[in-house]
């Protein structure tokens, strides 16, 4: 199945990670192809009015610069709290801090008027199915509550039971205008279109519709929304007050005769709505991603509170283990604790890969809050092989701080036709459609500030390409076309600790470009920058005194490392040595032997990290001769003495008598 526009690619690339295909868009699961295209677009609708729908909402990129224009990748509302509806395709394969929501935006141009806020967490749906696009419906959780907009309700069992085929609902976005170009309006566009018979909905998507789908448009075509608007709300007006009936899901084209719109019906997600509000808080999946073959960590895992109504955590259980050993719980301050209101807590867990693949397990916790008694978390890991190539030649890399590892569905492998540098590179293995080849690096080393890389990319244009994972996050980089045929540079910004970067080629689900003969990418030079600092030497001192042929101890014993790097030692003596030596030199404290000769001796010492910083420190030794006269020389001098007085009368006694 091909998405119709390049805002569906530019979603993709944005936004999805990990899913099988490019778009992230589901596929058909009927034998007649029916194409289930994630909706983006309004058409033949008008301008909304300012205020008209307080509740509207816009999913961005949190990479969107602050003050300026901005781009909904998708559509939501506004339905109390901390909580905003949106559909599962939107953040399929996203984590929180991917994406920022806009409430009550009307004029994209027009900074004044929506709020922008934090996303804390996502909760899709635990029955989404991406292929039937089934409970295509999530809430994420916002930092902040809101306090100043109203809300949108959901629609009641009730209230839908009355409504009947022909009546018209309202959905709004701001997606495409065209059917065949690109049109994107500034202004919130809205569009009246018609509730849906089911069984004809039913039998124009091949059987494909379920209890959790809603349909709305005409027979003839012409009003709909479709791709752009995704996630955006079906609504109607009772009594004066909005309720929310769909969540813009799926559809064959735009404005199809025959095919209207698709919708998650979200009368039969009441439940499920009141449970993730009740204000029980945790990350739904916290999966590291693409992980090395024996992968061992520990996971935290935090709990908060954001409702008045105080719960206590009293199980925790681990399930449906996948290609894992049996997770431990290695510490928990949540254990039998009441979390207050904004209070939380966490346990930790320790993860440890079995097999390769894919794999995973459950994480059940019970609590005793009324509103969310049970929540279920997901933890999932790819275990890759390590790969055989000699990555550091084939890539040039200027250090051995990288660990290489590759598997999908196709290994990446070394070739010589597109080469940056020397006489080889790697590319991507061969994949056909709906596969993804995917290359691993791993970076221990703390010091390692960024890691860049050259890249060449030939693909089906906005479908097909590379994309890129920082520690099983999203990046937005996103590489895609058949025109590339020089290599770029990019850089990855690396966090403390380690660091796993993913190389992810992916195809959708089909080449509807003819001429695409190309489904590769490159890799090549890949470079890695530090932020090592060089070591602080400290001498306990700089100068010292010794008598000739005697020992004094030099020391640098409390010399540091910023990082925390083992120190190497070497010291040595410049210049006129008089005779003196240096014994254990590679210590931290050396032993200065003064030779036979009086004098000045410098010494120096050079203190190495575990990166190679190096620094260095000069000191001098003062050598004199020993003045110490003993009991006996003294003696000696004192009977020398006496004698010489004695000897010395004797002969002028003779001489005096001579004269005589």
């Amino acid at each position: 199945m091909k998405l119709n526009t390049f805002v569906i690619a530019f979603v993709s690339s944005a936004i999805t990670l990990y899913s099988q295909t490019s778009s992230g868009a589901p596929s058909s699961d009927s034998g007649d192809q029916i194409k289930r295209t994630a909706t983006q677009r309004i058409i033949n609708g008008v301008e909304a009015k300012k205020d008209d729908y307080p509740f509207i909402t816009g999913l961005i990129a949190s990479s969107t610069k602050e003050g300026g224009e901005i781009s909904p990748f998708c559509g939501a509302s506004f339905i109390g709290g901390h909580y905003i509806l949106t559909a599962s395709h939107c953040v399929d394969g996203s984590t929180a801090s991917d994406i920022d929501v806009v409430v009550g935006e009307h004029n994209l141009k027009d900074r004044t008027t929506g709020v922008r806020y934090k996303v804390a967490q996502i909760y899709m749906h635990e029955d989404y199915d991406s292929v039937a696009t089934n409970n295509d419906i999530a809430i994420l959780e916002l930092e902040t509550a809101i306090t100043n907009v109203t809300p949108i309700k959901p629609l009641t069992v009730e209230l839908e039971s009355l409504l009947k085929t022909g009546d018209l609902l309202t959905v709004m976005g701001w997606g495409n205008l065209s059917v065949d170009d690109p049109s994107f309006p500034t202004v919130l566009q809205k569009v009246d279109v018609a509730l849906y018979d089911r069984d004809k909905c039913n039998t124009a998507y091949g059987g494909g519709l379920t209890e959790q789908m809603l349909c709305a448009g005409f027979e003839l075509g012409g009003k709909d929304s479709c791709q752009g608007d995704s996630g955006g709300p079906l609504v109607i007006n009772k009594n004066g007050e909005w309720y929310q009936a769909g969540v813009v899901s799926f559809g064959d084209g735009c404005a199809v005769a025959g095919f209207p719109g698709v919708y998650a019906r979200v009368s039969k997600f009441l439940d499920w709505i009141k449970e993730k509000k009740a204000g029980v808080s945790y990350q739904q999946k916290p999966n590291p991603g693409y992980v090395e073959n024996g992968y061992e960590d520990i996971a935290t895992l935090k709990f908060k509170n954001l409702s008045a109504t105080e719960y206590t955590i009293t199980d925790i259980k681990f399930t449906d283990l996948n290609k894992v050993a049996q997770p431990t719980v290695e510490s928990n301050n949540c254990n039998s604790k009441a979390l207050k209101q904004n209070e939380s807590c966490e346990f930790t867990v320790k993860v440890t890969s079995t097999e390769l693949g894919e794999g995973g397990f459950n994480i059940s916790v019970s609590t005793t809050h009324p509103g969310n008694s049970l929540a279920e978390q997901f933890f999932a890991i790819n275990a890759l092989e390590k790969t055989s190539l000699d990555m550091k030649t084939l890539l040039d890399i200027n250090n051995d701080d990288i660990e290489w590892y590759s598997g999908g569905d196709a290994v990446w492998q070394a070739q010589t036709t597109q080469v940056l540098k020397g006489d080889n590179a790697v590319e991507s293995g061969d994949i056909i459609n709906s596969q993804n080849s995917v290359l691993l690096a791993i970076i221990k080393n703390p010091e390692v500030s960024d890691f860049s890389f050259n890249y060449l990319v030939q693909a089906e244009e906005g479908y097909d390409g590379l994309k890129i994972a920082l520690n099983g996050r999203k990046t937005e980089f996103f590489a895609t076309g058949v025109t590339q045929t020089i290599f770029k540079e990019e850089k990855v910004v690396l966090t403390p600790g380690t660091d796993r970067i993913a190389f992810i080629f992916s195809k959708d689900e089909t080449d509807d470009d003819a001429e695409v003969g190309f489904n590769k990418a490159y890799i090549d030079l890949v470079q890695n920058s530090t932020t090592n600092t060089a070591p602080v030497i400290n001498l306990s001192k700089s100068i010292y005194a010794v008598k000739v042929q005697k020992e004094v101890s030099l020391d640098a014993s409390k010399s540091a490392d910023e990082e925390g790097d083992t120190l190497h030692f070497k010291w040595e003596l410049v210049g006129d040595k008089l005779g003196s030596v240096l014994n254990n030199a590679t210590s931290a404290q050396a032993t200065f032997v003064a030779g036979d000769k009086a004098g000045n001796v410098t010494f120096k010492v050079i203190v190495t990290d575990q990166q190679g910083a190096t620094s260095s420190k000069v000191g001098s030794v003062t050598i004199t001769k020993d003045t110490t006269e003993t009991k006996d020389t003294v003696e000696a001098k004192k009977s020398g003495g006496a004698g010489a007085f004695i000897l010395l009368f004797s002969l002028l006694f003779l001489s005096l008598r001579s004269r005589k």
